[in-house]
């Protein structure tokens, strides 16, 4: 009876008699419970910084948007920071940011925003793009600092003047050849369809006046500006009105055919 008597007593005791272990635990669970709060705000902050809508989306698309499941693109979605969108073949997005400027998203293209702010005394839109093609009319952010608008590519970075411009960014193959004779590798073609875009590159920064192309081969290739406009585009079907830069409620007459190729 006694050592029964022990041995029903001995788990208490080793229970009982260890403080340290009851304790830690509640310790331990609110710095985790602590953790996950900070992860909701931080992720709520961001998702509630709305940047924009989906105009339009036609053809094979995707929307890439952190913390959520990957889907094909779809009129009216909203846009945060962070998003990013593909197209495929045949494919065409556009895209209204909060600001009035206006995004054409071309075929076989990788674009993402970066960061977008607009607030009263802190404005700011940065996007990149990985390959492919993009229209720009711009809107209310980069019209007075224009180091608050940003345009980035593999090869080189686009600001802004006030304008309308396409970017394409392209891969030259060796087994298709370059059309236009260079070595194969990275494209750059830069058009200035309104304003005028600086590019900034290893060689410095060019601005590219109203009319004309810069073309670039190359991440440290030189650049080189012509007046052809390179590969035609259709002219804006309606130039908006530019709005104040702190109207935050523009909204400009969508031109349909941005970003198409001639």
């Amino acid at each position: 009876m006694e050592a029964l008597r022990f041995g029903l007593r001995l788990p208490q005791t080793r229970i009982m008699g260890n403080p340290a272990l009851t304790n830690r635990r509640p310790c331990a669970l609110a710095r985790i419970g602590f953790g996950l709060a900070m992860l909701v705000l931080a992720c709520g902050a961001l998702a509630s910084e709305l940047a924009g809508e989906v105009v339009s989306a036609s053809g094979p698309t995707m929307h890439l948007r952190p913390q959520h499941l990957n889907s094909p693109v779809r009129s009216g979605s909203p846009i945060h920071a962070g998003d990013r969108f593909r197209t495929g073949p045949q494919a065409r997005l556009e895209l209204r940011m909060r600001d009035g400027a206006v995004l054409s998203i071309g075929p076989d293209s990788e674009f993402q925003v970066d960061e977008y702010r607009l607030e009263a005394g802190k404005q700011r839109a940065f996007y990149s793009l990985a390959r492919g093609l993009v229209r720009t009319v711009s809107g209310a952010i980069g019209k007075i600092r224009h180091e608050e608008f940003r345009l980035t590519t593999p090869t080189a970075v686009m600001g802004i003047r006030g304008t309308d411009f396409s970017v394409e960014h392209s891969l030259c193959m060796p087994s298709a050849g370059c059309d236009d004779g260079a070595l194969p590798g990275e494209r750059l073609r830069v058009s200035v369809h309104q304003g005028r875009v600086a590019v900034s590159s290893a060689h410095g920064t060019i601005e590219v006046p109203e009319g004309q192309t810069l073309r670039l081969a190359g991440r440290n290739g030189v650049p080189m500006r012509d007046g052809d406009g390179a590969r035609k585009l259709p002219p804006v079907q309606h130039t908006p009105k530019r709005p104040a830069a702190t109207d935050h409620d523009y909204q400009p007459v969508l031109p349909g055919e941005l970003g198409r190729r001639g």
